[in-house]
């Protein structure tokens, strides 16, 4: 038995713990998270300056695309990234870059991720660095091809420009029946696609000689999945940076997830999501770092503090950087201080004696304080 003190703990589930302290087994299991008085009876206890709280989760990332890290700029929308990035990602492909990446990750307190991958070749790196992955098997069959999944991975569409009914549905059934992760309305592109047959889609589709196997359906992207019957509780909804009211309503309605990458959203687009109207949906929230294309770190601490900035509450933000990603990545024993779990501890900062408001000081300055994994 170790117990760990700090002059905060923040359980994420339970209110901050000033001068706190968590207990773990040898395997890491949290016994009993309380204040250090009544818990230094259970063991050694071992002092730490910073705060404590669980592992974080990183609900999407692209990381086998780290090579292209500010090789891709933005903000004309999402159409011109993507001409962009179709003619660099290949260019100069560097394994050693994703390696850097995984550990890079895992320094800064990242114990899961959702990886998505297109060549496969990413989740030993992340597995090496002592990162928990679920591998997203990006599929992109504008003309209804589909492959067979690779071993270990989940098979996703990447989005609803990119995939048709029927290419949605059979992924759906792969995945108990309904899409396991998808890029929806990151832009408003997508939806004049999917509504009027036109736009810049329509004229991507053009340049590269690709014809769609199917008309587009004359509804909006969340709409049209809900349509499909592939919408569902294991539906992780990426961006909706331009989602709508009765979309955002929907979706948590069919108890789907929305994974927010808010620094990818303002470097390709120049919009942030609306948190606060996906807040008052009730849609259950993660966060996701996206590439080092579209972003400058793949540290979710960036993304917090990203929304803390614009605002956010600080409680609602890390509960989404913890146990939001831990839920939506299905991964139980993560994302939280509380006895019975295994959350892989981690400490922020070296000077926490002093703060008034821990909550705040992570949303807004743990992406710049020293990072250490301690369980």
């Amino acid at each position: 038995m170790k117990v760990h003190a700090a002059p905060w703990v923040l359980p994420i589930l339970a209110p901050p713990l000033r001068d706190g302290a968590v207990a773990l087994d040898e395997h890491g299991v949290v016994v009993e998270v309380g204040p250090l008085r009544s818990l230094a009876r259970l063991g050694p206890v071992r002092e730490h300056a910073g705060v404590l709280l669980p592992g974080l989760v990183n609900a999407h990332a692209h990381v086998e695309l780290s090579h292209l890290n500010e090789r891709v700029p933005g903000g004309d929308g999402l159409v011109p990234w993507i001409r962009t990035l179709l003619a660099t990602r290949d260019a100069a492909a560097d394994p050693a870059a994703a390696r850097r990446a995984a550990i890079y990750l895992a320094s800064r307190g990242t114990v899961a991720i959702a990886d998505v991958t297109n060549a496969g070749l990413v989740a030993g790196a992340l597995r090496e660095a002592g990162l928990e992955v679920l591998i997203l098997d990006e599929r992109v069959a504008v003309r209804g091809e589909l492959a067979p999944s690779r071993d270990g991975a989940v098979a996703v569409p990447h989005s609803t420009y990119t995939c048709g009914a029927s290419t949605l549905r059979a992924l759906a059934a792969r995945s108990g029946g309904c899409v396991r992760s998808i890029h929806v309305e990151e832009d408003p592109a997508e939806a004049t696609w999917l509504l009027e047959a036109r736009g810049p889609f329509a004229e991507l589709f053009a340049e590269r000689g690709v014809i769609p196997d199917a008309p587009p359906p004359g509804l909006r992207p969340i709409a049209w999945l809900d349509a499909l019957g592939v919408l569902g509780p294991g539906s992780l909804l990426v961006h909706l940076t331009v989602a709508d009211n009765a979309s955002l309503a929907l979706a948590a309605q069919r108890g789907a997830t929305a994974v927010l990458c808010p620094r990818s959203n303002r470097h390709i687009t120049g919009r942030l999501p609306p948190w606060d109207r996906i807040r008052a949906a009730g849609l259950r929230v993660a966060l996701g770092s996206d590439s080092l294309a579209s972003s400058p770190t793949l540290d979710v601490l960036g993304d917090v503090a990203e929304l803390a900035r614009a605002g956010a509450d600080p409680a609602w933000l890390l509960e989404a950087a913890t146990h939001g990603g831990a839920r939506a990545l299905a991964l139980p024993h993560l994302g939280a201080l509380a006895a019975g779990l295994r959350p892989r501890l981690i400490e922020l900062g070296d000077a926490a004696r002093g703060l008034s408001d821990p909550l705040a000081w992570v949303a807004h300055e743990g992406a710049d304080a020293p990072a250490r994994r301690l369980a």
